[in-house]
């Protein structure tokens, strides 16, 4: 795969869980209720995804590396 597409989609993804941050606290400003509501349970979803997501990365990092290096070791 291309390293720009994988660059793209990462962007997006930290994008995409950014704007569920921003959205949350302006829902939690609100004077409703029920908008208050959805947005503590969508500021929840947004910290679990988060935190998925660097997991994940993390992950990816260290299985990238060990491939890297057993094609080193292999030639």
């Amino acid at each position: 795969m291309n390293v720009w597409l994988k660059v793209l989609f990462v962007i997006l993804s930290f994008v995409n869980v950014f704007l569920g941050f921003i959205i949350a606290v302006i829902l939690l400003t609100s004077q409703y209720p029920r908008y208050k509501s959805f947005g503590l349970k969508l500021l929840l979803l947004c910290i679990v995804l988060l935190i998925i997501s660097f997991i994940l990365g993390a992950f990816n990092l260290v299985i990238g590396i060990i491939f890297a290096g057993l094609r080193q070791i292999t030639g």
